[in-house]
């Protein structure tokens, strides 16, 4: 018998290791690199899947791109209806960034297009989300990037670098667009891009950050605005502060930021709530027109103290902005009471 049972295991063996059942080949995928969601004007779903292009030789340039353009009831069935243009389904397991268009984005809110993209089995929770800012979706992956030929990874890599270099606008991922809306007394606050004229050309560029109320879009901060929103949430690690060495207004001095520290607190007084917004910057003297002695830790103070401030007043016109002028709270000040 054990000799029976021996000859049946050895037997199994081969069929365990007969290799991976769901195999695919390149050739049987139409890889989405980004996709991009409108609203038509009869109420449909317009999906813009922009995928790899692999019927072009790729051995002297990069891989380029073609999109398809399909439309449907929901965005499911517009992603399935774009497989009456293709030879294969369209396959999100190396997509980077979903695009949503402003109007759709105002008019129905973005519940329910985060919904799909977690509950769906290829989609990556760590998707990169932005808001196409006036001509929709469709218009921002058509316009071509200038370091990369596949536009979902430049609009991908900006925005993952951003917070170091410049600081104008968020980095928000599909989980945690879904936690901020399902967060007591937090709002959404995602990137927003544009196209814009480079030259003779047009190009993709960060444009701030996309203010929502519970799931639809309210309006927009500016870049500049962006980086002291950035600052008062600890999320900025790099950018530059232009500042007046004289405090007359006129910036003649750079600071590069190194690294940064916010704390919010809060207390109650008198019947209300007072919030206290604390941030440390760590900088680099990194250009100066002005008269500065480097030398003089008087100078130095005396400069730390103007760019302090600055990045002080500049916060609190930002939190009024969010507050009294888009009436939300990307700042997640009511969270901090809800904890």
């Amino acid at each position: 018998m054990r000799r029976l049972a021996k000859i049946a295991a050895l037997c199994l063996l081969p069929a365990l290791l007969s290799g991976c059942w769901s195999y695919r080949s390149l050739g049987d995928l139409a890889i989405a690199m980004g996709l991009g969601i409108d609203r038509t004007p009869e109420g449909k779903y317009r999906i813009c899947a922009e995928v790899v292009d692999f019927t072009k030789s790729i051995k002297d340039t990069a891989p380029g791109s073609k999109l398809v353009i399909a439309e449907g009831d929901t965005v499911f069935d517009a992603v399935r209806n774009s497989k009456r243009r293709l030879l294969n389904k369209l396959y999100f397991g190396n997509i980077q960034v979903v695009v949503i268009g402003e109007e759709l984005a105002r008019s129905d809110g973005v519940g329910d297009i985060i919904d799909w993209f977690l509950r769906d089995g290829e989609c990556r929770e760590t998707v990169t989300m932005l808001v196409a800012q006036g001509e929709g979706a469709e218009k921002l992956l058509a316009t071509k990037g200038i370091d990369q030929s596949i536009t979902s990874l430049e609009l991908d890599n900006v925005i993952t670098e951003d917070h170091k270099a410049t600081s104008s606008t968020a980095y928000v991922e599909v989980y945690q667009a879904y936690f901020m809306l399902h967060c007591p007394g937090a709002s959404l606050a995602l990137p927003a891009f544009h196209a814009t004229q480079n030259g003779e050309e047009e190009a993709v560029e960060a444009n701030g950050i996309a203010a929502f109320s519970e799931d639809k879009l309210v309006g927009f901060l500016t870049p500049g605005d962006s980086k002291f929103f950035l600052l008062a949430t600890d999320k900025c690690k790099g950018g530059i502060l232009p500042v007046s060495s004289d405090g007359s207004g006129r910036p003649d001095t750079s600071l590069e930021i190194h690294d940064t520290k916010a704390k919010t607190s809060f207390s109650h007084r008198g019947g209300g709530l007072s919030f206290k917004i604390e941030v440390e910057i760590d900088a680099f003297l990194a250009e100066t027109m002005a008269d500065i002695d480097v030398l003089d830790d008087k100078a130095i103070e005396a400069l730390e103290k103007i760019a302090g401030d600055a990045v002080g007043k500049d916060i609190e016109r930002v939190v009024e902005t969010v507050q009294t002028g888009l009436r939300t709270d990307i700042l997640g000040l009511g969270h901090k009471i809800f904890q």
